[in-house]
């Protein structure tokens, strides 16, 4: 997936935050054995130079996306099944939007 995002409150000469990331559907595939402990869903991103491994999110309707917490700093970004996009970071309080397609 490969999402190109602008802080939503940028209204001239906006820079663009490009972000890469893939999920494997198969991670999300329910245990064989319903004791098994359950599993994290990992995706690699790249945030702009910036690289790190997040929980991976699928769900109903055709939204993925990922999240990640490191210290205090949590980014979380869900896109739509259309593509529209919206990446957080906390606790900063900043959103950036935009759109996402499938690579």
């Amino acid at each position: 997936m490969m999402c190109a995002l602008q802080d939503e409150t940028c209204t001239d000469s906006c820079v663009q935050t490009v972000v890469r990331f893939a999920i494997d559907p198969t991670q999300f595939v329910a245990p064989h054995n319903p004791n098994d402990p359950p599993r994290r869903q990992i995706t690699q991103v790249t945030l702009g130079a910036e690289q790190f491994r997040a929980q991976a999110i699928m769900m109903e309707g055709g939204i993925t996306g990922f999240h990640h917490v490191q210290d205090k700093n949590s980014t979380l970004l869900l896109i739509q099944a259309d593509g529209a996009a919206r990446l957080s970071y906390q606790p900063e309080d900043r959103t950036l939007t935009g759109r996402c397609v499938a690579n």
